[in-house]
């Protein structure tokens, strides 16, 4: 009776084998599970993440775009547009001075289009008020409001740089700030170092020490960074050119005294030292056809014109 309970146990564990396992087709699925997973996983990290804007920047309104479209042509609109996503999304130094020169571009060409419709600047810098609600980018106008301009908040670039990598940016709009004040154009224009008596003239105000600090920190920053080199280098002609200009606010010893400081503190370039060289030279002559003028700010000087 053994021999038969036996033969049958081992015929249901044949029987039992002959069949597909149930047990190896959740192991299979399981592994097939995790590999699916893993390529999800580097198909994740691989996908490039879309970089956040900078929080000092917001976008244009549909409304301001509308706005902007009473004034500039289609495609002038789209180009002023994305100007200012090109400034949302600089991440870097390098980035913020590629925005910023083509920024200078974009404008110089949307100053022409508006110059060209002879629209009076007054008027247009009313319209374009707007405009001060949003980032950076301001109407004005200049030579007695006949010409329009755009000029730049140095606030809020000076806040969208504290955003970036880098801080070669950060410096050149501190720079230009220093010398322009909290609003200027993307060229010179008239600097801080010249007191207008009228909008076409007045006097320098050499010997205040601030042409001296803007020489001397612009200088040490050419030596660092590469960026905004064309700006920085055209703030400092201006400066140079303001320095000898025959009209001084302070005393010839105040004057001839930050002159000589100048020239001590290792802070010009050859050229640059040559021209004020010969202005300290001139500013002891007498004898001049146009004679040079001090303490304008107590004297009755002439103011040209």
């Amino acid at each position: 009776m053994k021999s038969v309970y036996f033969a049958v146990f081992t015929l249901g564990l044949v029987a039992c084998s002959s069949n597909p396992s149930t047990e190896t087709t959740p192991t299979k699925t399981t592994t097939t599970s995790t590999s699916e997973t893993k390529e999800l996983q580097k198909e994740i990290i691989a996908e490039p993440v879309a970089p956040s804007p900078n929080q000092s920047v917001d976008s244009l309104t549909p409304k301001q775009l509308k706005q902007l479209g009473k004034y500039l042509k289609k495609s002038s609109v789209a180009a002023y547009n994305q100007l200012i996503e090109d400034f949302r999304f600089a991440k870097t130094d390098t980035m913020l001075e590629k925005a910023y020169m083509n920024a200078q571009t974009v404008l110089g060409k949307l100053e022409e289009e508006i110059q060209g419709k002879n629209a009076d600047a007054y008027e247009m810098m009313q319209n374009l008020t707007f405009l001060e609600k949003t980032f950076g980018i301001r109407a004005s106008c200049a030579a007695e409001c006949t010409a329009f301009l755009f000029e730049i908040d140095h606030k809020q670039f000076k806040a969208l740089a504290k955003e970036t990598k880098g801080d070669a940016d950060d410096q050149f709009f501190a720079l230009k700030a220093s010398v322009q004040g909290d609003q200027g154009g993307f060229f010179p224009g008239w600097l801080v170092f010249f007191e207008r008596t009228w909008d076409y003239g007045g006097g320098v105000t050499l010997g205040d020490q601030r042409m001296f600090t803007f020489l001397k920190k612009s200088y040490a920053y050419q030596q660092k960074s590469k960026l905004f080199t064309q700006e920085i280098n055209e703030l400092r002609e201006e400066t140079i050119h303001n320095l000898s200009h025959p009209i001084y606010m302070n005393t010839k010893e105040k004057v001839q005294k930050e002159i000589n400081q100048i020239l001590k503190a290792n802070c010009l370039t050859a050229k640059e030292k040559k021209l004020v060289r010969e202005t300290l030279v001139r500013n002891e002559k007498t004898d001049l056809e146009i004679p040079v003028q001090f303490n304008c700010i107590t004297e009755n000087c002439d103011w040209g014109g």
